[in-house]
């Protein structure tokens, strides 16, 4: 698909949720969902997998996770979830009663040693190299040589720079939400788009204006010259 789609920087990502809630009321678990489901579709798309490894963060990218968790499950895909922390944030925490309810395999370590990983580790807020329980679980992730895909942005790269940390997913395929960050564009090689519903004038109020970009799918790959 060719269109003008512009970079997004993490402050105006961060005023782009805050006017989602508080002014348009469009929900972070409507969000999530969204960011979940089309996960799911692409992971599927992309790798046919029999079985994946979700890698689950606290906040709300590890959410998203767990929402593409329950429609692999319900794609025939046999799902488990590694948590890099009990102590999730609110929302995830009521996504992950779901998979409990459901009996999904739910741990703080990898079991599967085939498959796919999906990273909902840690989402445009990171900062630095990953360390401890999330650096372990990179480490291991890496290790074992399994493809992997990520949602929003790799966790091990660095958004200010463009580049990745010594401990990172190195260059997977991306699905970002909403529009690409800042510094993706050329860095990111396989980097797709993902509409989480959020509105054109919602972008406008931050200084983007933007055209209609998922009239005939909800994700599309992102070609590095039509980024601006």
């Amino acid at each position: 698909m060719a269109m003008n789609v512009p970079s997004i920087t993490v402050d105006q990502m961060r005023e782009v949720d805050r006017l989602m809630v508080e002014d348009f009321g469009i929900t972070l678990p409507q969000m999530m969902e969204n960011a979940g489901r089309i996960l799911a579709e692409l992971t599927i798309e992309l790798f046919a997998p029999d079985r994946a490894t979700i890698l689950v963060g606290k906040g709300h990218n590890g959410g998203g996770g767990l929402v593409a968790a329950r429609y692999l499950h319900n794609k025939g895909v046999d799902t488990e979830v590694v948590l890099s922390t009990p102590d999730l944030q609110e929302v995830p925490m009521r996504r992950l009663s779901t998979l409990r309810a459901l009996d999904l395999p739910i741990s703080n370590s990898m079991q599967h040693d085939d498959g796919i990983i999906v990273d909902a580790l840690l989402g445009y807020n990171q900062l630095g190299v990953p360390t401890g329980r999330i650096g372990d679980l990179v480490e291991a992730g890496e290790e074992s040589r399994l493809p992997v895909i990520s949602l929003d942005v790799p966790t091990g790269f660095d958004l200010e720079t463009g580049d990745y940390h010594d401990i990172s997913f190195n260059d997977p395929p991306t699905l970002t939400l909403g529009l690409p960050k800042a510094n993706m564009n050329g860095n990111i090689k396989d980097l797709w788009l993902a509409d989480i519903g959020i509105p054109k004038e919602v972008y406008k109020m931050v200084g983007l204006d933007l055209p209609v970009m998922f009239r005939e799918s909800d994700h599309f790959k992102l070609e590095r010259v039509t980024l601006w």
